[in-house]
């Protein structure tokens, strides 16, 4: 394989690396209650994504491989297909030797593609799922199911490995809940979020309402307000606007 069409296709490599950060990313991210309301309006890509973030793990792990695949291919053919670009550049020049040319060719090589690969493979696709996170997952999830399907084999094998490999380790399996919020990260999302005082104070009192027992929030019978249904109309309706709340038991007398 020429120079020329070794980079041709580590550029094109890069970026099947970069259409697998992209699809992780926007799949970790993306929230299932939108797709399944876009799946509810009847588009195809939606139910497809959404039947593939059920089963987040597997496409974790099919990503993963494709990374892999991609990172390492990069590094086979891009360093030597750009070190031989390089390497006329250096002889005869300050005295090299053939094997400091090799070297320093090499060196030149590796730090370029990392660059190529770091800037235009990962972070770029990491940027542009997170901010375009639904535009991102609902375009890659058609050939995101096309390549999970043709590595499946490969998928289950290395998905059981690693839980043949926690289990030995006596650690539990990783689970998509895992990528939850707990209620104390969530406070701190909160923190940075623009919510009015009301709102705020009424999200932390959710979070609290955990740690309450049936006797915290219970009222005694005789101060619960109730409408009789013997009573006329205008006294039951005198209670209801004295009162102002939403829900009244009705009670026979």
């Amino acid at each position: 394989m020429s120079p020329t069409i070794a980079i041709i296709v580590t550029v094109a490599i890069v970026l099947v690396n970069a259409f697998f950060v992209a699809a992780e990313f926007s799949f970790v991210k993306i929230r299932p209650t939108r797709i399944e309301q876009l799946a509810n309006q009847g588009k195809r890509r939606a139910r497809l994504l959404l039947s593939m973030i059920k089963h987040l793990n597997v496409y974790l792990s099919a990503s993963q491989i494709g990374i892999t695949v991609a990172s390492l291919t990069v590094g086979w053919i891009g360093e030597p297909a750009i070190a031989k670009l390089l390497t006329p550049l250096f002889h005869g020049r300050w005295g090299l030797n053939d094997g400091t040319v090799h070297t320093v060719a090499a060196a030149i090589s590796l730090t370029l593609i990392t660059f190529l690969h770091t800037v235009v493979g990962e972070l770029v696709p990491k940027a542009l799922a997170l901010q375009q996170t639904e535009p991102v997952a609902l375009w890659t999830a058609v050939p995101f199911r096309i390549f999970y399907l043709v590595t499946a084999p490969f998928t289950w094998a290395l998905g059981n490995s690693a839980a043949l490999i926690l289990k030995i380790l006596r650690l539990p399996p990783t689970s998509e809940a895992e990528l939850l919020h707990s209620p104390d990260e969530l406070r701190l999302v909160m923190q940075h979020v623009q919510l009015d005082q009301g709102a705020r104070r009424l999200i932390d009192r959710v979070f609290d309402y955990t740690h309450r027992i049936a006797r915290h929030v219970m009222i005694l019978r005789r101060d619960v307000v109730v409408l009789i249904a013997g009573r006329p109309f205008d006294d039951n309706l005198r209670i209801a606007l004295a009162n102002q709340y939403t829900r009244y038991p009705l009670v026979d007398p």
